[in-house]
């Protein structure tokens, strides 16, 4: 099978699991694909290979000899947007909602076919175009530089309310009214940014999560449930009423502008 493009050649994909035969399987099938895969079983393995590789997926298998798949990601998603796909055995509602939670952009279990598994690979990649992982030992190379539009001059302190506190979606801070932090993760700060650009207007869960992580997630939607409770916890943390999120039963959810 011939390359999908002449971009995919240009990206590498790292393949954590600790059953050679996954690995071997998905790297024959991205490398047909045109990416350039790296094979690693091991958290040890995978931190040697990024002294030397610059990596623009991640597919990272929950249960590890050495460690944990999320903790990985964790730690991955804390320094970079690059992609990441979690592969796993477990597929209980509640691991993909903690494997999106930190920061994974999408969730396959196994056993999978190959077909879908390149799918949602290209999806990712088409979702975090221009991010790649790399180290202090391993700087990224220099890549021509992509055009870019100038944003308008207010792009960089562009606001959300909820309430009287401030979402900025520039800075991904969401801050009360006498400027105290309140800490969101990714996919908090995302559907609440997206309830509140949608202000009184009501939302189903698949909305929300097409806004948040477009369509390929849409089997996802339950999740939404979990990151609204969370959500309400936050707003009265806020000083805020946890009810701004109010549920509309049978739809989904509106944010109230209300203060």
């Amino acid at each position: 099978m011939a390359a999908l493009n002449a971009a995919a050649t240009e990206r590498t994909i790292l393949v954590l699991d600790d059953q050679p035969e996954i690995t071997e399987m998905v790297a024959e099938a991205l490398t047909l694909d045109g990416y350039h895969v790296v094979q690693v079983h091991r958290v040890a393995d995978l931190n040697t290979a990024l002294e030397t590789h610059s990596v623009d997926l991640f597919i990272l298998d929950l249960l590890l000899p050495d460690g944990n798949g999320l903790q990985v990601a964790k730690a991955i998603r804390s320094d970079s947007k690059v992609g990441i796909i979690m592969l796993t055995g477990q597929s209980a509602e509640l691991d993909q909602v903690v494997g999106l939670e930190v920061g994974a952009d999408d969730y396959v279990a196994k056993p999978f076919r190959i077909r879908e598994l390149r799918a949602r690979v290209g999806a990712v990649l088409r979702r975090t175009e221009g991010y790649s992982y790399t180290t202090a030992a391993n700087p990224a190379p220099a890549r021509p530089a992509a055009p870019v539009k100038p944003a308008p001059a207010a792009a960089a302190d562009e606001c959300l309310y909820v309430g009287t506190a401030t979402l900025n979606l520039a800075a991904r801070s969401f801050k009360t009214a006498d400027g105290r932090k309140i800490v969101l993760t990714t996919s908090e700060f995302d559907v609440l940014a997206t309830l509140a650009g949608n202000a009184n207007h009501v939302m189903s869960r698949e909305q929300i999560m097409n806004h948040v992580k477009g369509q390929d997630w849409a089997s996802y939607d339950r999740v939404i449930d979990g990151i609204i409770s969370r959500l309400r916890a936050h707003l009265g943390e806020a000083g805020l009423d946890p009810q701004l999120i109010q549920t509309v039963r049978g739809v989904g959810y509106l944010l109230s502008d209300e203060s």
